[in-house]
């Protein structure tokens, strides 16, 4: 009787060991899903930050261009050249702050590529 107690006690220990053991990678990944979502929060407030920079920098040199223009227009045509290097301006601005966008959404996109990867292997254990 005695001898069957420590066995099944034993076998009761070694039964919590192992969900014990088998619950620390699920909780790890539990955190790194939590700190990847956190991430992409981040990187997304950042892309919406870089969108309204790009909007916001377009908008006052198109805007500058158009004066200018304008200005050329009404007085003199010896303006022109500084009117289009406004333009040419807004425009390498542009393309700047869309590369910056771009890779953002490729950050995010590795990430939640990871967190889906890690959602699926947590299903899976």
């Amino acid at each position: 009787m005695k001898k069957s107690l420590i066995v099944f006690t034993l076998g009761f220990v070694c039964s919590l060991f192992i969900l014990y053991a088998t619950d620390q990678p699920s909780q790890a990944s539990n955190e790194k899903i939590h700190a990847i979502e956190k991430e992409i929060s981040n990187l997304q407030q950042q892309k919406q930050e870089l969108e309204r920079e790009l909007k916001i920098e377009y908008h006052e040199e198109i805007n500058q261009e158009m004066q200018s223009q304008k200005d050329v227009v009404e007085y003199d045509w010896s303006g022109v050249s500084s009117s289009l290097k406004h333009a040419e301006v807004a425009e390498h601005k542009a393309k700047f702050y869309k590369a910056k966008i771009h890779a953002v959404d490729l950050i995010i996109e590795k990430l939640t590529d990871e967190k889906e990867f890690l959602l699926q292997k947590h299903k899976g254990s």
